[in-house]
C-alpha cells in the first residue's frame, strides 16, 4: 500500500527539480505494483522506475531503480541503471535528474549513458535482451 507515495515523492521531486531547471522531461504514468514509465520521446528513449516487492526492511536496502531503455522495432532495450535511496534527498535528485536529462532531452548517446551512468555509486550492470 506505500507504493504510491514513494513513486509520487520521487516522480515529483523530479518533476520540481526539472521546473526548476527549466528542463522538459516527458511526462511519467503509473503502472501500480511500484512501478512508473516515461512516455517515449521521438527516438524511442524511456525511462522506468521501480521499486523490488519485498519486505520493507529490505526495500531500505535495495531503494528504487532507474532504468534507461531505447526502444526501435518495437524492441525495448536497456541502456543503464542505476539504484537511488526509497526516500528522495536534493543531491540524489540532482544527480538522478542529471541522468534522465543527458538520455531523454541531451540525447546522449547509448555509449555516453553508459559511461555517466556507470559514474553513479549505485550503477547497475544491465544485460540486453535477446531478441
Amino acid at each position: 500500500m506505500s507504493e504510491k507515495p514513494r513513486q509520487k515523492k520521487w516522480l515529483s521531486a523530479i518533476a520540481e527539480a526539472a521546473e526548476e531547471q527549466g528542463v522538459s522531461l516527458p511526462p511519467f504514468h503509473v503502472h501500480g505494483m511500484g512501478c512508473a514509465r516515461s512516455v517515449h520521446v521521438a527516438d524511442g528513449r524511456f525511462i522506468t522506475f521501480k521499486r523490488r516487492l519485498v519486505p520493507a526492511a529490505q526495500a531500505e536496502v535495495d531503494g528504487i531503480e532507474w532504468s534507461l531503455w531505447l526502444e526501435q522495432n518495437d524492441l525495448p532495450t536497456p541502456i543503464a541503471a542505476f539504484r537511488e535511496p526509497l526516500e528522495p534527498k536534493p543531491e540524489n535528485v540532482a544527480e538522478t535528474l542529471s541522468l534522465l536529462r543527458g538520455w531523454l532531452v541531451d540525447g546522449w548517446s547509448p555509449d555516453e549513458t553508459k559511461i555517466a551512468v556507470g559514474q553513479h555509486p549505485r550503477a547497475r550492470v544491465v544485460e540486453e535482451m535477446a531478441h
